[in-house]
């Protein structure tokens, strides 16, 4: 039976990209298997949205609107999968609603509703949550988590729902081919600047450390500006050896991934960071928090913790930068290539996804893991 997955998210910002990009990545493996992908989404700001993708640039956000999406793109509820990803915003109340015209409807937070992100505007978000967010978000088919630790967060928040543990996938070489020698140790930080990424504080911790103008080590920041670029731009000013190269994608962003020796991400909040998986892809051995949610990093022994704390960032800098460059790095860079390669691959994503959408749509008790 052909399926058709839509997906509906409040925004195609570059900032947002790390949300829907992750929502059709791997639209072409699931075409494979017979499901044909959409997004929908804010007609606020272009994108490029792969040729194997429906985009529908939405212009009314009421229920009226959604109302009149059903009829113009003929949805069917026997082949049709509604899928919403964030909170707060109109994903989740047309996806309750569709939900209640009879429509499968996949809830997926992102992140958005983890204990740290729930902080930020805490008793707004409080009072949402309860009135509002928790109730539709409890009548949806199935809530899918995309990490353990954010699965175990939402069975203690949705206690009756049907919780699947899907995870972000990305594209991975068919063999690993990094091995290479370098004078230099480069650190990548790759993620929107904002805030709850924790960048000031491995900005701070690279000025105080002995890695700052050191030529033997790099740390290059990309990603694009929400809000922290202006704090962070006079830090850098006048160290010779960090550089902000913006926001990268396509040929750029590959190659950036492919010089990085370790992948810093300090974040207080995620729901699992795909530039995180894509880096790891490359060999790029992650420095991280445990709230990147990829808790195998560290079980595995494949990286290296870190906390969102400029002295604890330096100190794990400084015993980087004492290990050097040398055959137990490229091993280490090795493995975490082939840890993806088992794991997390568009392939063996898009395959539970597909899992999911036919017992849904066949009314079977879906038995998803990873």
């Amino acid at each position: 039976m052909s399926i058709r997955a839509i997906h509906i998210v409040d925004s195609i910002d570059p900032v947002n990209m790390g949300v829907w990009k992750a929502a059709i990545a791997n639209a072409m493996e699931l075409a494979q298997m017979e499901v044909r992908t959409e997004i929908w989404y804010p007609a606020l700001t272009d994108a490029a949205i792969p040729p194997e993708v429906t985009g529908l640039a939405l212009k009314e956000f009421s229920i009226s609107g959604l109302e009149q999406q059903i009829v113009d793109r003929q949805l069917d509820k026997q082949k049709d999968i509604i899928v919403t990803h964030g909170c707060w915003r109109f994903p989740s109340k047309w996806g309750s609603h569709l939900r209640k015209k009879g429509f499968k409807w996949i809830y997926t937070p992102q992140g958005m509703l983890e204990p740290a992100a729930m902080q930020k505007k805490r008793l707004k978000k409080k009072i949402y949550f309860s009135l509002f967010e928790k109730k539709m978000a409890a009548n949806a088919s199935a809530i899918r988590a995309v990490s353990g630790p954010e699965q175990h967060n939402l069975q203690n928040l949705f206690p009756a729902s049907q919780l699947v543990l899907i995870p972000n996938g990305v594209t991975c070489d068919a063999v690993f081919k990094r091995y290479q020698t370098s004078s230099t140790l480069n650190f990548v930080f790759m993620a929107r600047l904002h805030a709850k990424k924790g960048l000031i504080h491995l900005v701070n911790a690279w000025l105080q450390s002995s890695l700052l103008n050191n030529p033997g080590y790099r740390l290059l920041i990309a990603g694009p500006d929400d809000g922290e670029l202006a704090l962070i731009k006079p830090l850098i000013a006048d160290a010779g050896n960090i550089d902000y190269v913006g926001m990268v994608s396509g040929v750029a962003k590959q190659d950036l991934l492919e010089t990085a020796d370790y992948f810093v991400l300090p974040s207080y909040s995620e729901g699992l960071p795909t530039a995180l998986l894509e880096a790891m892809a490359k060999g790029a051995v992650p420095v991280i928090t445990k709230e990147c949610n990829l808790t195998e990093v560290f079980n595995l022994q494949l990286g290296y913790e870190i906390k969102p704390a400029a002295d604890n960032i330096k100190k794990t800098l400084e015993l980087l930068a004492q290990k050097g460059n040398d055959k137990a790095l490229h091993d280490k860079q090795a493995c975490c290539y082939q840890f993806i390669k088992d794991n997390y691959t568009l392939g063996k994503v898009a395959a539970l996804q597909y899992r999911l959408y036919q017992s849904l749509l066949n009314a079977v008790p879906a038995a998803v893991t990873i």
